[in-house]
């Protein structure tokens, strides 16, 4: 839990972005039960480059059962509910990069932040669809907000990050977790579920982002964890495990909670991370920027599902 002084803090602080008006608009249609095609469509089209975001998206291999010619075809193949949450999710990204403005390489490693984010968000995603969720693009936004603690930790509180290292992408999460507990007595999760609630997003998501963390021992546990919030923390799971330099021990343990928690078997994952290898090249041109390279990607894909068809056995 975030102590009083740090609360007091992230309210004090000028440097964080506030919602457009287009992002309010948005958030304002999700919570419209009566929300049309054509209400959505008419938010939409007054960004010319959300337009064209949304356009690409319903366009790439996420989507591309058929050619999108206009957003009204877009929105119809996406959906009312993905359709905002794929909105919501260009908002954020460009709130993430407002706060990050006012940060460098030398306080935490962007390049390593941006790497596991847009993971989290495809793997969240995938996790979704592999379960048949409706709100699978909810959980592609919810995935891309879940560590943006980190970004106001930044910015309130600099000198936490001021002595990790930058040389290893898969272990920056874990570095900036340990640092955080040990100078707050908490760790980001309750920050990014703080500022999604400050920024008038619904409450699953900030209780989502509150439990990102609840199969590696903090926040909720697993037991109190809704489905929807253990598809955002396996994604942190899968996305680590793609980015550390060496395979985890632990992605055994890990397949098993995943069992057991959302009955996905061995099997089941590898299909999903076999997903999430071949949709990061969309994912990249979606964002315009680089996850992870092509081999090292192929690579921990074998490794795992090497260590799925050992358990399988």
């Amino acid at each position: 839990m975030l102590s009083e002084e740090v609360l007091e803090q992230l309210r004090e602080c000028d440097d964080f972005p506030v919602p457009t008006s287009l992002m309010l608009r948005i958030i304002d249609l999700g919570r419209d039960p009566e929300a049309s095609f054509d209400d959505v469509e008419d938010v939409i089209k007054t960004d010319p480059g959300m337009v064209a975001r949304i356009l690409q998206v319903a366009n790439s291999p996420l989507y591309g059962v058929r050619q999108c010619d206009n957003l009204r075809e877009a929105l119809l193949l996406i959906g009312i509910d993905g359709s905002l949450a794929l909105a919501l999710a260009f908002c954020v990204q460009q709130m993430q990069k407002d706060m990050q403005r006012n940060l460098s390489d030398k306080v935490i490693d962007l390049d390593s932040y941006w790497r596991r984010s847009l993971l989290c968000a495809l793997a969240s995603r995938v996790i979704g669809r592999m379960l048949k969720r409706k709100d699978a693009e909810q959980l592609f936004l919810i995935g891309l907000m879940q560590d943006i603690g980190i970004l106001a930790l930044a910015q309130i509180r600099p000198q936490i990050y001021g002595s990790l290292p930058g040389d290893d992408a898969g272990n920056f999460h874990t570095r900036c977790c340990e640092a955080e507990l040990a100078a707050l007595g908490a760790d980001h999760a309750d920050v990014s579920a703080w500022l999604i609630e400050y920024w008038g997003l619904p409450q699953k998501f900030s209780v989502a982002a509150y439990c990102s963390h609840c199969i590696t021992g903090t926040g909720l546990t697993q037991t109190q964890a809704e489905a929807f919030d253990l598809c955002v923390a396996f994604s942190g799971a899968i996305a680590d495990m793609y980015l550390l330099s060496e395979f985890p021990a632990s992605f055994r343990a890990t397949a098993e909670r995943m069992q057991a928690l959302l009955g996905l078997n061995a099997a089941a994952l590898a299909d999903a991370l076999s997903l999430v290898c071949a949709q990061v090249n969309q994912l990249e041109a979606i964002f315009a920027m680089p996850v992870l390279d092509e081999h090292l990607r192929e690579q921990k894909l074998r490794q795992a599902q090497a260590a799925l068809t050992m358990r399988m056995l």
